[in-house]
């Protein structure tokens, strides 16, 4: 929860030390107001504090420079038909107006319900991805409908009603033939509001908004709404705006510099996921005596921030252990180039089940170790596609985490970098790591799911 803006961060990230990414997410903002997580006064500030865009409430904000459009500088209308709901359930009558003029301009303007439009434009064209008559576009359609105008929740034992309409779409609204379970409903509701006056159900008005759900045949419901707008429900107008280009960092000597990035007018640095000192210098002195997990973030002159950069760490050459894919595996490879070693082993899920790795470690000191992965995987961009490489790190045959082998360009076998870190408090001794595929590791694309593993580091911390 990030208190001063009024809406949950994206996420907590980093290797061995996590940071709070302030960025809001819509998808993620509306789902904690609608399963409650938030509570009432927290889901309150999150539908008016949240930003919203021109045309629409964007996957994140601020957006992501040089990222083309796709959940970057993008609208979903699945997202706004999400976040028209979550609105509803606040009352928020303005809100939810809001959201449902980005999703009825997009679908009236392509006469099709699209999957996602760039934020900057309000057009589909210039996204990465996209589809006319989008499955989850269409649902979302029609759940303005039956979730927010109709106000529809579907229990156990009864069908709820609490609609939500503001005062634009007054008037009355019909819902025929509608089937649940083994009953058909002819639905009349009536004027405009986030609460309903009374509903009356074949001719007799009921208490309260829930109609049971064992009744059988044919029902007439009808729902009066209060005529009542609720004007305490601001929105958070935005500009579509892009964050500062996040730092890479590297080291040199005793110092972490970097390339000044576009429209930064300072730079924060962390050290171990906290920060410690703000600089209009592109460069920071380090302490060489002991381990550091550095990162960069730029900042602008109104405050907006890019993501923590890729942590640089020093790190003394005695606190670290290189283990090679040869150490004791077979099926050695080294048809592309850029391994260290002798080669490095092909994870491939057709091998499942069976296929193991295993690192044999002697640790000399007790204390808290990094534990990551060298490795390549071709299989598409950084931005689309669902090719990313999973896989369960086990120590000393107890399950550790999973290790994740993303995705690093079409084709780019020969570009190398590290795995997520895995910390974990080792003792003094001989320590087994086991790599494996488990029905767990499966990503969305299921059939591809490969990466080459050329080493594993491990990494005194402290």
């Amino acid at each position: 929860w990030v208190k001063d803006k009024g809406y949950y961060g994206q996420y907590l990230y980093g290797r061995n030390y996590y940071s709070l990414s302030e960025k809001s997410e819509a998808l993620g903002e509306a789902l904690s107001v609608l399963y409650g997580i938030s509570g009432n006064e927290k889901a309150k500030q999150i539908i008016s504090s949240t930003p919203v865009t021109e045309y629409g409430i964007t996957c994140i904000y601020p957006q992501i420079p040089n990222l083309p459009p796709y959940h970057n500088d993008a609208v979903w209308p699945f997202v706004e038909s999400y976040w028209a709901w979550a609105s509803a359930k606040t009352g928020s009558t303005k809100s939810v107006l809001s959201a449902f003029g980005s999703l009825y301009r997009s679908a009236a303007l392509f006469m099709t319900n699209k999957e996602n439009l760039v934020a900057s434009t309000g057009d589909y064209l210039g996204t990465e991805i996209n589809s006319d008559r989008q499955l989850w576009s269409v649902a979302g359609n029609l759940a303005l409908i039956y979730r927010v105008i109709f106000g529809i929740t579907l229990e156990p034992n009864a069908i709820m009603f609490n609609p939500t309409i503001p005062k634009e779409y007054k008037g009355e609204r019909m819902l025929n033939n509608f089937k649940f379970r083994n009953s058909i409903f002819y639905i009349i509701i009536n004027g405009y509001g986030n609460k309903y006056n009374k509903i009356i159900l074949d001719g007799r008005e009921i208490k309260g908004n829930k109609i049971p759900a064992n009744l059988n045949g044919e029902h007439k419901i009808q729902i009066e709404m209060n005529n009542h707008e609720n004007s305490d429900s601001p929105i958070n107008f935005v500009d579509n705006r892009f964050a500062p280009e996040t730092p890479n960092p590297k080291l040199e000597s005793k110092k972490i510099i970097w390339d000044k990035a576009e429209n930064a007018s300072a730079y924060l640095v962390y050290k171990d996921g906290k920060f410690i000192k703000k600089t209009n210098e592109a460069s920071f002195e380090i302490n060489a005596n002991v381990f550091g997990d550095y990162q960069v973030a730029a900042v602008d002159a109104s405050g907006l921030q890019s993501f923590l950069s890729e942590p640089v760490n020093f790190v003394p050459q005695k606190n670290i252990t290189v283990i090679q894919a040869e150490d004791g595996n077979k099926n050695i490879q080294n048809n592309y180039s850029g391994f260290e070693g002798a080669g490095y082993i092909l994870l491939d899920k057709s091998q499942f089940p069976g296929q193991e790795v295993v690192f044999y470690v002697d640790i000399t000191k007790e204390g808290s170790y990094s534990i990551d992965f060298r490795y390549a995987n071709g299989n598409g961009p950084l931005n689309t596609d669902n090719k990313c490489a999973i896989r369960t790190l086990a120590i000393d045959g107890k399950r550790a985490g999973a290790v994740v082998f993303a995705q690093r360009g079409v084709d780019a076998w020969t570009d190398w970098g590290f795995t997520n870190s895995i910390l974990k408090k080792l003792s003094k001794g001989k320590h087994t790591l086991t790599i494996s595929f488990e029905t767990s590791d499966n990503n969305m694309n299921v059939d591809t799911n490969t990466a080459l593993l050329d080493y594993a580091r491990i990494i005194k911390v402290d």
